[in-house]
């Protein structure tokens, strides 16, 4: 089986697979893109800044959400934590 590695910026901040946030999350993958949906529904502004549609969900070393735009890399991190979202 191969292992999904996460996807590490600079600062801390990585950008893991959709299973790796289910993982973290304590969810079913499957229920992740309801929790992704929250996710944008809470953070609308933040993705404007960044002009992302779909941004990528990734964590800071606090644990706070960080979005990321797919196309431009561009990203802005939250005070909010990931697991804020956990079930």
């Amino acid at each position: 089986e191969g292992v999904e590695q996460a996807v590490k910026e600079g600062g801390g901040i990585i950008f893991p697979s959709s299973s790796q946030l289910a993982q973290k999350l304590r969810i079913p993958e499957r229920e992740f893109h309801d929790v992704k949906k929250e996710i944008k529904e809470d953070f609308k502004t933040e993705m404007t800044q960044i002009g992302a549609k779909n941004p990528d969900i990734g964590v800071n070393s606090a644990g706070n959400i960080v979005l990321r735009n797919q196309q431009t890399g561009a990203t802005i991190e939250t005070n909010v934590p990931l697991n804020s979202y956990g079930r």
